[in-house]
């Protein structure tokens, strides 16, 4: 009895052996460039994997990066609203102060000119002509040769009056110009501030 071994070699002796072998060769060729190729992949898809890890640690940084500036933009913002609410605050303080004063001192002088122991005069023209028709207190007040008019209580209150309510209008113009200002400038400064 011949052994499998010497039958399989005898078989291979012919063309069909030739062609057994050279199958046999492609197919571990071939398993062999599977195995090359797929450990390639591998490599790659291992490289890959690193270099998205990595990506993903540097935007995971920059995100944190940003949401810190994001909340330090927000807490200077929020600082410099609060201290152009104090610089409006203070300014519209000292100017209802102001305009408190101005009050009490034009009430004080409105008084005077109603009761007739404070006096308003006008200066008139052409003096020559109605120096005869002129009281002698106008004369005596007028000074320098200009000729003057006195003008009775109740009138000189008014008139004052008026003059107090446009300084008042004036005051309290300027005064939001002020508040104007003093929040503009603080915004400036915090903007001047924030940009490097």
């Amino acid at each position: 009895m011949e052994s499998v071994l010497e039958r399989a070699a005898q078989a291979l002796l012919g063309w069909r052996g030739y062609a057994v072998v050279f199958a046999m060769g492609a197919l571990l060729a071939g398993a062999g460039a599977w195995v090359w190729q797929a450990n390639g992949y591998e490599r790659q898809l291992s490289e890959r994997g690193r270099e998205l890890a990595e990506l993903r640690a540097s935007h995971a940084g920059q995100l944190a990066s940003a949401a810190d500036q994001a909340r330090d933009w927000e807490s200077r913002y929020r600082e410099s609203e609060r201290n152009a609410g104090l610089a409006r605050d203070n300014a519209w303080a000292q100017a209802r102060k102001d305009a408190d004063n101005e009050k009490v001192a034009a009430a004080a002088a409105l008084a005077e000119y109603r009761a007739g122991t404070r006096r308003l005069s006008l200066a008139i023209g052409d003096y020559q002509a109605r120096s005869s028709r002129l009281s002698p207190d106008a004369a005596a007040a007028s000074g320098s040769g200009q000729a003057r008019a006195e003008l009775d209580p109740a009138t000189g209150g008014a008139l004052y009056a008026i003059a107090v309510d446009g300084n008042a209008g004036i005051r309290d113009a300027n005064a939001c110009i002020d508040i104007y200002n003093r929040v503009r400038a603080q915004l400036d400064n915090a903007v001047a501030a924030a940009v490097p």
